[in-house]
């Protein structure tokens, strides 16, 4: 994926984010600073009865997180309801090898036999830091989100054993600036530190070397009406959109992974995962979750044609039209759980959210499927070893399902997904079963005019 390219697909990310979770909301600016980073973050962690860790324990490691060298801040000022609020997130623009990588080495004892080492690399396509708001007219940004907060990160997550963003978020600084001052760019955010911790049956020692540089800002004063940064050989042009808005009410269910090591040692040797077995259950349960669902067209698209397209109405669907619906939600207070046992007779359970979640619908001529999503952190890494969310949806979502187009033109949609997936990647193989429904309700029906893309020779 091109710089440019990658960009806009990560810019469309942010303000889906900010536009589904505030509501009816106006941009009035949007600034966006190029900032170049340095450093990583380092940490020594051991673990055993006494720090805590329940017998057979005897683990010590180390996690290293190396951002890419370059990424982007965007400041959004929306307008929501009439109140003015401001959105502000970095995003790591690099992937492939300059991607944002946690590596990790741990080696556990075992009793009456030779110490077992895991070792892995975890790369992510891209990657989000959140700043929230604090007092006064204050942005505050944080490398690793707290246990208390609604959307956690997974910076240091891999298939190894290890501790957890939570655990050492306290540890970490958090650098506070003012709206004014960021905006201005041409500023360091220094996250440097170092600490000790025991928490979560570990301890050890976490070091930081980051630090944000920022560059000159550009200030887009109408966002609303720019697409920005065009891919070449394409033009903006007028189009006619329809969005349904939906209250996610509630969800019920839970998906259950289960998992094995590989038989193969070349495969599973690495990962310390030969003879493993385990399960991850996800019980999720939104809280202030919505969904929306657009059909765009030309601009001389009817809106019956429009209503045609979500569902709302009866008919064919016109093939002129597009459509997408994305439900989004970041405060969850279901439930993670994971336990994994070894066949020496170590084993490791813990209990967690799963951290925010995502569903995507594609509507087809007769039935609206739909796929879900963990959001932000992997309700498979934690504290235990094994697979990770990408290892078991590579090739397909956690849980699917699907309902007939006509179950929209009702306000009150109960959509069920209740197939699993089964996964092979390398190291573990397994599957998911899934009993998960999600209840939406519609909140409102908006026509607006918008602008799309399309090929300057189309």
């Amino acid at each position: 994926m091109s710089a440019a390219r990658g960009s806009c697909v990560l810019l469309a990310v942010f303000w889906t984010a900010v536009l589904m979770l505030a509501g009816p909301a106006s941009a009035d600016t949007l600034t966006t600073i190029p900032m170049t980073i340095e450093g990583d973050i380092g940490v020594q962690f051991r673990a055993g009865p006494d720090t805590g860790c329940a017998a057979p324990c005897d683990l010590a490691g180390t996690v290293t997180w190396t951002p890419p060298r370059s990424g982007l801040l965007y400041i959004a000022d929306t307008r929501v309801d009439g109140r003015r609020e401001v959105y502000a997130s970095i995003l790591f623009t690099e992937d492939g090898s300059d991607a944002a990588t946690a590596s990790a080495h741990v080696v556990r004892g075992r009793p009456g036999l030779g110490s077992a080492v895991c070792l892995d690399a975890r790369s992510e396509v891209y990657g989000q830091l959140d700043l929230v708001a604090g007092k006064g007219a204050g942005l505050t940004a944080r490398l690793l989100a707290p246990s208390s907060a609604s959307s956690p990160t997974d910076v240091l997550g891999t298939r190894c054993a290890g501790p957890l963003d939570a655990d050492l978020a306290p540890m970490l600084p958090a650098v506070t600036l003012s709206q004014s001052t960021l905006k201005k760019g041409r500023v360091t955010l220094d996250f440097s530190a170092a600490s000790t911790f025991a928490t979560g049956g570990m301890a050890g020692a976490v070091t930081s070397s980051l630090k944000f540089v920022l560059g000159r800002p550009f200030v887009d004063e109408n966002p609303d009406d720019s697409i920005v940064l065009l891919p070449s050989g394409f033009r903006s042009v007028r189009r006619r959109a329809l969005t349904a808005t939906y209250s996610i009410e509630s969800m019920s269910g839970k998906v259950v992974t289960t998992f094995a090591g590989s038989g193969e040692a070349a495969l599973c040797g690495a990962l310390d995962a030969c003879g493993s077995t385990g399960s991850a259950s996800v019980a999720p349960s939104p809280g202030e979750g919505l969904a929306t669902f657009t059909a765009t067209g030309p601009r001389r698209a009817t809106y019956k044609q429009l209503r045609v397209a979500l569902g709302l109405s009866p008919g064919r669907p016109s093939p002129h039209i597009e459509t997408y619906g994305l439900a989004f939600w970041e405060e969850d207070t279901g439930t993670a759980l994971t336990s994994v046992r070894n066949p020496d007779g170590y084993s490791c359970s813990e209990a967690g959210r799963p951290g925010g979640g995502s569903a995507f619908f594609t509507l087809g001529q007769r039935r609206v499927q739909g796929s879900y999503y963990p959001l932000s952190t992997d309700p498979l890494s934690g504290r235990c070893s094994g697979p990770t969310i990408e290892d078991v949806t590579a090739a397909a979502a956690l849980a699917r399902g699907s309902v007939p187009r006509s179950a929209f033109r009702r306000k009150r949609v109960i959509f069920p997904f209740p197939r699993g997936t089964g996964f092979s990647s390398g190291a573990y193989t397994g599957g998911s079963t899934s009993d998960l429904s999600m209840v939406l309700v519609r909140r409102s029906v908006k026509l607006e005019s918008t602008r799309g893309v399309a090929p300057k020779d189309g």
